[in-house]
């Protein structure tokens, strides 16, 4: 299955580029500077509502959690939860 991931490169002379992954696609567009745009199996990334670094694609939170920015990480499994902030 690995065998069928490929890069496309085809566009990058105009900053875009694309992956097809053995479950996924992932589109790239680089934008100077701000972020990149990103488009996951066809459907573009807003980056407002997806900006925390271990928020998953749908928005919803994980068993690891940290907003970006904001200093604190949660963690929460088995009925066990861990959070720590730093300043």
């Amino acid at each position: 299955m690995v065998k069928k991931s490929r890069l496309n490169l085809n566009k990058i002379n105009h900053g875009v580029i694309g992956y097809q992954g053995v479950f996924a696609q992932l589109k790239l567009q680089y934008q100077r500077n701000n972020l990149p745009k990103v488009w996951r199996n066809g459907h573009y990334h807003d980056w407002r509502n997806h900006f925390a670094v271990y928020q998953s694609a749908d928005g919803n939170k994980t068993p690891i959690y940290s907003g970006w920015k904001s200093g604190k990480l949660r963690i929460e499994v088995g009925g066990y939860q861990f959070q720590s902030q730093s300043d």
